[in-house]
């Protein structure tokens, strides 16, 4: 009893330490920056790239939009998470249960991501030529920096 007890316990920790995901693996450009206030988002690429006014509303429109089909989603995986750790802490996890859970999670998870791949279209639908070569340095330099460690 004692080694299901623990066996469970040691899945547990590692499924939930799997998907606990640092901020940096998700935003690349988030973490160091930040502490130092240096902005980021919306405020960076319009200052970046010189966006004309036309251009600043549809992309904030376009974003949030997708922030509101986002959360419906988000909220479901919050719910299905808290489902999944209530079965994986009974006596007799039901494998079954946890994978239906698993698998809902990473279709919605699917389902997110692109619609922000649809978001980054429509961006990439309102930058000129010159300001999408200006993005694609920013971009490649930025990845570069990751790569190298520094931030």
């Amino acid at each position: 009893m004692k080694f299901n007890s623990l066996l469970v316990c040691l899945l547990m920790i590692g499924l939930l330490g799997s998907l606990a995901v640092p901020a940096e693996a998700v935003r690349p450009n988030m973490g160091k920056g930040m502490m130092r206030g240096e902005k980021m988002g919306p405020e960076r690429i319009f200052k970046d790239l010189n966006l004309t006014a036309e251009q600043k509303t549809k992309l904030l429109e376009s974003r949030q939009a997708m922030e509101r089909d986002l959360l419906p989603s988000r909220q479901k995986n919050e719910e299905l998470m808290m489902k999944m750790r209530t079965e994986m802490t009974k006596d007799k996890p039901d494998r079954g249960a946890i994978e239906g859970y698993l698998k809902e999670i990473n279709k919605n998870r699917l389902n997110s991501e692109l619609k922000r791949t649809d978001f980054l279209l429509k961006f990439w639908g309102i930058l000129t030529p010159e300001q999408k070569e200006k993005f694609r340095k920013t971009e490649k330099e930025n990845w570069n920096k990751i790569r190298k460690g520094n931030r």
